[in-house]
């Protein structure tokens, strides 16, 4: 099995010690598949813990890919909190890997501008709490 790294993301964590390295590795087809199904390993690897490979399935490679971030993203949703991709204090929870969203496009179209006003609303948060200077 090919283990060529794709993309590497690298948290950092809240807690000392609790940075943790999320790696994709070049999407395959799966050995033990008899149908042409594709695989795309991840391991993420905290530096305080072992490290967890998983995988995202799917017919072709950019499936897989997606499937293996959506994987990522739920394997990280408990310690989330304390992960962030950014340098800041302000952004915990930030990790870098998108929510993909699939579906009927009218729901595709909802999720998308509910998005759009939750960030409106925390951008108009953050700018309305601003200090101005006189």
């Amino acid at each position: 099995m090919d283990r060529t790294v794709f993309a590497k993301v690298q948290l950092r964590g809240r807690r000392k010690m609790s940075d943790t390295s999320v790696v994709f590795f070049q999407p395959t087809l799966d050995p033990a598949s008899e149908t042409g199904t594709w695989m795309c390993c991840v391991e993420i690897s905290p530096v305080d813990e072992s490290s967890e490979s998983i995988s995202g399935f799917g017919i072709d490679p950019l499936q897989a890919l997606l499937n293996a971030v959506t994987a990522a993203r739920t394997a990280l949703k408990a310690r989330s909190r304390d992960l962030t991709v950014f340098s800041g204090d302000d952004d915990w929870g930030a990790l870098g890997l998108p929510l993909i969203v699939d579906g009927r496009t009218e729901f595709v179209e909802l999720i998308e501008r509910t998005v759009e006003l939750e960030h409106l609303r925390t951008y108009a948060t953050r700018l309305a709490l601003t200090p101005r200077k006189k």
